[in-house]
């Protein structure tokens, strides 16, 4: 548990990055951190602000089931630089406060599947090289996708009247 401010700012992990199941009360930054490795923060609380803009994933990176409370901040975050799948996993994650992934890059899977975003969620300008898996993502809030690059093709935003439930093939 880091009971205050947690700051991993340009830290490098060269190993496995282990956050499973970790509280952090306070605001939590990992701005332009790098992960060499796996990064596992699963099942983990962000009660403040977490910040990972900026920050390289080169293996996979696991948030399944994480729960954001406050601001969250991936934007120009790349996941999957180098050797590794490179995955992004939000699977049963809970964006409470705005989730912004504002030019980040998914070079392998990027799953948000089963996610709620309850406040706004932006993805203007993301590229998503890989699939993009946002099967049952429910968002409450305002969505934008504008300027997205999903497997090589632009998207400029939702038909007036959609749902706002994503509804993709779930992964095989």
């Amino acid at each position: 548990m880091f009971s205050g401010d947690a700051v991993f700012g340009e830290a490098t992990f060269s190993g496995p990055a282990r956050f499973a199941k970790a509280t952090f009360s306070g605001s939590a930054a990992f701005s332009r951190a790098t992960f060499n490795s796996f990064a596992e923060f699963s099942e983990a609380m962000f009660s403040g602000e977490a910040v990972f803009g900026g920050a390289m994933f080169s293996g996979p990176a696991r948030f399944d089931k994480a729960t954001f409370t406050g601001a969250t901040r991936f934007d120009e975050a790349t996941f999957g630089e180098a050797m590794f799948s490179g995955e992004a996993v939000f699977g049963g994650a809970t964006f409470t406060g705005p989730a912004w992934f504002l030019g980040a890059t998914f070079s392998g899977i990027a799953e948000f599947s089963g996610a709620t975003f309850s406040g706004p969620a932006q993805f203007g300008g993301a590229t998503f090289s890989g699939p993009a898996w946002f099967d049952k993502a429910t968002f409450g809030g305002a969505v934008g996708f504008g300027g997205a690059t999903l497997a090589g093709e632009r998207y400029d935003g939702p038909e007036p009247g959609r749902p706002r439930t994503a509804r993709t093939p779930p992964p095989k």
